[in-house]
Protein backbone atom coordinates (compact mmCIF):
# COMPACT_ATOMS: atom_id res chain seq x y z
CA UNK A 1 0.00 0.00 0.00
CA UNK A 2 1.35 3.15 -1.36
CA UNK A 3 1.10 5.94 1.30
CA UNK A 4 0.30 9.92 -0.12
CA UNK A 5 1.79 12.71 1.47
CA UNK A 6 0.66 16.36 0.67
CA UNK A 7 -1.91 17.61 -1.86
CA UNK A 8 -2.75 14.20 -3.33
CA UNK A 9 -3.76 12.58 0.65
CA UNK A 10 -6.19 16.22 0.72
CA UNK A 11 -8.13 15.20 -2.91
CA UNK A 12 -8.05 11.56 -2.13
CA UNK A 13 -9.52 12.35 1.98
CA UNK A 14 -11.91 14.68 0.58
CA UNK A 15 -13.51 12.26 -2.89
CA UNK A 16 -13.36 9.38 -0.74
CA UNK A 17 -11.92 6.73 0.70
CA UNK A 18 -10.16 5.49 -2.05
CA UNK A 19 -6.40 6.12 -1.82
CA UNK A 20 -6.34 5.06 -5.61
CA UNK A 21 -8.21 8.45 -6.71
CA UNK A 22 -5.99 11.57 -6.66
CA UNK A 23 -8.17 13.72 -8.97
CA UNK A 24 -9.04 17.09 -7.33
CA UNK A 25 -12.84 17.86 -6.38
CA UNK A 26 -12.55 20.69 -8.84
CA UNK A 27 -11.56 18.32 -12.00
CA UNK A 28 -14.70 16.20 -11.11
CA UNK A 29 -16.94 19.28 -10.99
CA UNK A 30 -15.89 20.65 -14.30
CA UNK A 31 -16.05 17.50 -16.02
CA UNK A 32 -19.90 16.25 -13.92
CA UNK A 33 -21.29 19.86 -13.39
CA UNK A 34 -19.81 22.56 -15.91
CA UNK A 35 -22.25 21.36 -18.79
CA UNK A 36 -25.30 21.55 -15.97
CA UNK A 37 -24.24 25.10 -14.05
CA UNK A 38 -25.17 27.34 -17.39
CA UNK A 39 -28.45 25.40 -17.74
CA UNK A 40 -29.16 25.58 -13.86
CA UNK A 41 -28.13 29.70 -14.08
CA UNK A 42 -30.90 30.47 -16.80
CA UNK A 43 -33.38 28.24 -15.37
CA UNK A 44 -33.35 30.05 -11.85
CA UNK A 45 -33.45 33.36 -14.34
CA UNK A 46 -36.31 32.12 -16.23
CA UNK A 47 -37.44 31.37 -12.83
CA UNK A 48 -37.09 34.48 -11.42
CA UNK A 49 -38.79 36.86 -14.58
CA UNK A 50 -41.86 34.23 -14.31
CA UNK A 51 -42.80 35.07 -11.37
CA UNK A 52 -41.93 38.32 -11.66
CA UNK A 53 -44.11 39.10 -14.57
CA UNK A 54 -46.56 36.68 -12.72
CA UNK A 55 -46.47 39.70 -9.49
CA UNK A 56 -47.15 42.17 -11.94
CA UNK A 57 -49.93 40.86 -14.08
CA UNK A 58 -51.56 40.10 -10.49
CA UNK A 59 -51.17 43.23 -9.71
CA UNK A 60 -52.62 44.82 -13.10
CA UNK A 61 -56.25 43.33 -13.55
CA UNK A 62 -57.30 44.48 -10.11
CA UNK A 63 -56.90 48.26 -10.69
CA UNK A 64 -58.66 47.77 -14.05
CA UNK A 65 -60.93 44.57 -12.53
CA UNK A 66 -64.88 46.01 -11.06
CA UNK A 67 -65.37 45.31 -7.70
CA UNK A 68 -66.90 42.32 -6.40
CA UNK A 69 -70.25 42.73 -5.35
CA UNK A 70 -70.07 43.12 -0.95
CA UNK A 71 -72.00 40.72 1.22
CA UNK A 72 -74.71 42.03 3.14
CA UNK A 73 -72.94 41.33 6.32
CA UNK A 74 -70.12 43.74 4.72
CA UNK A 75 -72.33 46.73 3.26
CA UNK A 76 -73.99 46.62 6.77
CA UNK A 77 -70.67 47.14 8.41
CA UNK A 78 -69.64 49.76 5.87
CA UNK A 79 -73.38 51.75 6.36
CA UNK A 80 -72.23 51.43 10.00
CA UNK A 81 -68.68 52.87 10.11
CA UNK A 82 -70.33 55.83 7.90
CA UNK A 83 -72.91 56.50 10.45
CA UNK A 84 -69.98 56.56 12.84
CA UNK A 85 -67.57 59.09 10.64
CA UNK A 86 -70.73 61.63 10.42
CA UNK A 87 -71.78 61.48 13.79
CA UNK A 88 -68.08 62.07 15.14
CA UNK A 89 -68.12 64.81 12.84
CA UNK A 90 -70.68 66.45 13.85
CA UNK A 91 -70.36 66.18 17.42
CA UNK A 92 -66.73 68.13 16.68
CA UNK A 93 -68.56 70.91 15.10
CA UNK A 94 -68.66 73.86 17.17
CA UNK A 95 -72.46 75.20 17.35
CA UNK A 96 -73.60 72.60 17.02
CA UNK A 97 -76.77 70.74 18.95
CA UNK A 98 -76.69 67.14 17.17
CA UNK A 99 -78.97 65.72 20.79
CA UNK A 100 -82.11 65.38 18.60
CA UNK A 101 -80.11 64.27 15.53
CA UNK A 102 -80.02 61.12 13.83
CA UNK A 103 -78.03 59.50 11.10
CA UNK A 104 -78.87 57.05 8.47
CA UNK A 105 -76.69 55.34 5.94
CA UNK A 106 -76.88 53.10 2.47
CA UNK A 107 -74.79 52.72 0.10
CA UNK A 108 -72.59 56.21 0.63
CA UNK A 109 -76.29 58.35 0.75
CA UNK A 110 -77.00 59.77 4.27
CA UNK A 111 -79.66 61.19 5.75
CA UNK A 112 -80.17 63.51 8.46
CA UNK A 113 -83.12 63.27 10.47
CA UNK A 114 -84.37 64.82 14.01
CA UNK A 115 -84.73 68.41 14.99
CA UNK A 116 -82.20 71.31 15.67
CA UNK A 117 -83.19 74.60 17.73
CA UNK A 118 -82.33 77.21 14.86
CA UNK A 119 -82.13 77.08 11.09
CA UNK A 120 -78.80 77.56 11.08
CA UNK A 121 -77.94 74.90 12.70
CA UNK A 122 -80.02 72.67 9.78
CA UNK A 123 -77.27 73.91 7.00
CA UNK A 124 -74.15 73.96 9.54
CA UNK A 125 -75.05 70.05 10.28
CA UNK A 126 -75.68 69.34 6.39
CA UNK A 127 -72.37 71.07 5.29
CA UNK A 128 -70.38 69.16 7.99
CA UNK A 129 -71.89 65.96 6.94
CA UNK A 130 -71.20 66.56 2.98
CA UNK A 131 -68.08 67.14 3.49
CA UNK A 132 -67.17 63.50 5.53
CA UNK A 133 -65.09 61.27 3.74
CA UNK A 134 -67.46 58.66 2.22
CA UNK A 135 -70.67 60.14 1.69
CA UNK A 136 -71.91 60.36 -2.14
CA UNK A 137 -75.26 61.80 -1.11
CA UNK A 138 -77.00 64.11 1.11
CA UNK A 139 -80.76 64.07 1.92
CA UNK A 140 -81.37 66.83 5.19
CA UNK A 141 -84.48 66.42 6.63
CA UNK A 142 -83.65 68.42 9.83
CA UNK A 143 -86.67 70.68 11.15
CA UNK A 144 -86.32 73.52 13.68
CA UNK A 145 -87.51 72.41 16.77
CA UNK A 146 -90.70 74.01 17.63
CA UNK A 147 -90.98 75.57 21.86
CA UNK A 148 -93.48 73.67 24.05
CA UNK A 149 -92.73 70.14 22.31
Amino acid sequence: MKHVRGRRAQNAAVVGRRKHCYCSINFLENIFMKPYKHALTAGTIATVLTFANLASAQDAPQASAPAAPLSKKEMRAQNHQLVKKVRLALAHTKNLNMADITVLAKGGHVTLVGTVPDDGQISLAAQTAGKTAGVTDLTNNLTVHEIGN
